[in-house]
């Protein structure tokens, strides 16, 4: 009983172990993904869909096409406008409209 804390410190050490073992396993698995990742450059009057900021499970996830009007920081915001209204959000929040 006297030495419970050995045991504490040797549980610590695997915890850790562990713990590394899964960050190393999730970046390689991050780094297989993103090999064959492109990100879309987008174009002012490009035309995009965006995903709608709140919904209800049988709403559509996007919301468009819409037009894009200025892009601005770096390219990771968009300034968009369809015949109603016009809006801005994050790059990662709009996808390309592909029309067949």
């Amino acid at each position: 009983w006297e030495d419970r804390h050995l045991d504490y410190e040797k549980y610590s050490r695997v915890i850790n172990q562990v713990n590394e073992i899964a960050r190393t396993k999730a970046k390689k698995a991050n780094e297989r993904i993103n090999r064959s990742r492109s990100d879309h450059e987008y174009k002012i009057g490009e035309r995009v869909l965006v995903e709608k900021e709140s919904r209800s499970k049988s709403d559509p996830i996007y919301d468009g096409p819409f037009s894009i009007i200025e892009i601005y920081r770096e390219g990771n915001m968009v300034k968009m406008e369809d015949s109603k209204k016009e809006i801005t959000r994050n790059i990662k929040k709009i996808k390309p409209f592909f029309t067949e």
